[in-house]
């Protein structure tokens, strides 16, 4: 079998293979591109520059909505020990975290960029966790794939 890439201004729109003892009989048009030795093997969408291959750039995305262990893996082991135990102080403060846990530990997942989020981060920076504000930035950002 002899591998073709179609390419359509510079761009493979799509594969065929035909029998290698057949001479191809392809259509006018777009070029084809003997690819059956090309490794790794193009696909649809990736570019061509004869007599190169190039796939795809994919844009990162940021998810800001986690699930809770994506969440809790965004704390260090000392900062995620911290509000733990920030979480049992028996204060106002204290009991407002523990609700706000309780109704992630229910949910699932986190949307960390969210208003509702606020009290939370507020906490954190009020009661001392360490790099105050830039961490919560750094918390609020969600993670980028």
């Amino acid at each position: 079998m002899t591998a073709y890439a179609v390419v359509q201004a510079g761009v493979v729109t799509n594969k065929i293979e035909v029998e290698t003892s057949e001479v191809p009989n392809l259509p006018a048009g777009p070029e084809y591109v003997d690819i059956s030795a090309v490794a790794p093997q193009p696909n649809t969408g990736w570019t061509y520059v004869d007599p190169d291959f190039f796939p795809p750039t994919v844009d990162p995305v940021t998810r800001y909505v986690l699930t809770q262990p994506e969440w809790i893996g965004l704390f260090t082991d000392a900062e995620w020990n911290w509000v733990k135990k920030e979480r049992v102080k028996e204060t106002a403060a204290g009991y407002a975290m523990d609700r706000m846990m309780d109704r992630i530990d229910k949910l699932g997942e986190v949307d960390v960029s969210a208003p509702e989020m606020d009290p939370f981060y507020d906490y954190l920076v009020n009661n001392g966790l360490p790099g105050g504000q830039t961490r919560i930035d750094e918390l609020r950002a969600g993670v980028t794939e």
